[in-house]
């Protein structure tokens, strides 16, 4: 062989090598995307909020959103000091949130204030008195859960219950618009009916007790919850107040019929959760909040905890058994 053909000869060797190897060489993995991350304070603390924290992974879940490979849920908890809210939120924002979502009146608020806008998700009873900015430029949505209508129906099975009950405590935060309209239809409603409304006022958790002594002192049979983060996340402790005190406890939530309260009688967080993942799921896609419309809830349920009942010594009547979405055993 000449020193030519020798050369050409180790050309196509060399080539051919090369080739083999970029055949059989593993290929570089794609560039992975980064998880999407939304951030939430929760009203509570950490052991009073694991079943929504629960509700809101398994809904983004389904909709293929995986807590640890592509979507972070960043969590911040309040435990009842709303006033930390908007560094709390600041704290999420430097953990990269791309979507907020606000619960309870007062961290509604400091979410709409936040630096930046960040898309954000209004998760609460008074949601809908932001319903009414201004829909072009909104970096805000959300869905409530139309308390306000449903504290009429609240005091009528309440009657039921207690035949004859002319007087019915209320613990209500002054410092809360949307639980200052709740308490205007209570009164309304109640005064249709030819009852009585005992307010007590509460703005912050250790005044909780005093009221319960308080309200020992009415002459009531039952107490009704304004709609309030303050109260939500102190659910357990209230129903235990009442029924130590002999009273019944209602609200707006399934939750406090799960915590102990006699009755509740509203929306169901699991839907709404639901509905505000969804909301979250098309921000995270790039849909602007003001083209997404605010929502209201469309299934409602009562709930009745027949243990409490059985301890405050309450039959349930069979009617109102039979009306039960859930019973509590």
């Amino acid at each position: 062989m000449t020193p030519r053909a020798s050369r050409d000869w180790a050309r196509r060797l060399a080539a051919y090598a090369l080739a083999c190897v970029a055949l059989f060489a593993p290929q570089a993995a794609p560039a992975q995307e980064r998880p999407k991350v939304v951030g939430q304070i929760f009203v509570g603390n950490e052991e009073s909020s694991r079943r929504n924290l629960k509700l809101f992974l398994d809904a983004f879940r389904e909709l293929g959103y995986i807590e640890g490979r592509n979507f972070r849920f960043a969590t911040r908890y309040a435990e009842g000091r709303f006033e930390d809210g908007p560094r709390l939120y600041e704290a999420l924002q430097a953990e990269g949130a791309q979507v907020m979502i606000a619960g309870t009146y007062q961290l509604m608020v400091a979410a709409t204030r936040l630096p930046g806008r960040p898309p954000t998700i209004l998760l609460s009873c008074g949601a809908e008195r932001f319903a009414d900015a201004p829909r072009a430029g909104r970096h805000f949505t959300g869905i409530s859960c139309l308390s306000v209508e449903l504290a009429p129906k609240q005091l009528e099975v309440l009657r039921e219950l207690f035949p004859g009950q002319a007087r019915v405590a209320v613990l209500h935060n002054p410092e809360n618009p949307t639980a200052v309209a709740e308490l205007r239809e209570v009164r309304i409603a109640a005064a249709k009916l030819g009852m009585d409304v005992r307010v007590h006022e509460v703005r912050h958790p250790r005044e909780i007790e005093g009221r319960f002594a308080e309200i020992g002192r009415d002459g009531v049979r039952a107490v009704l919850v304004m709609s309030d983060g303050i109260f939500f996340a102190e659910r357990r402790k209230l129903a235990e107040l009442a029924t130590r005190n002999g009273l019944g406890l209602i609200s707006s939530f399934p939750d406090y019929a799960d915590a102990g309260a006699l009755l509740s009688y509203g929306s169901t967080l699991d839907e709404i959760i639901r509905r505000v993942v969804a909301m979250a799921d098309k921000m995270l896609k790039g849909t602007r909040p003001e083209d997404i419309p605010f929502e209201q809830p469309t299934k409602f349920e009562l709930v009745l905890n027949q243990k409490t009942a059985r301890a405050l010594n309450l039959k349930i009547p069979p009617g109102l058994l039979a009306r039960a979405d859930r019973v509590v055993e």
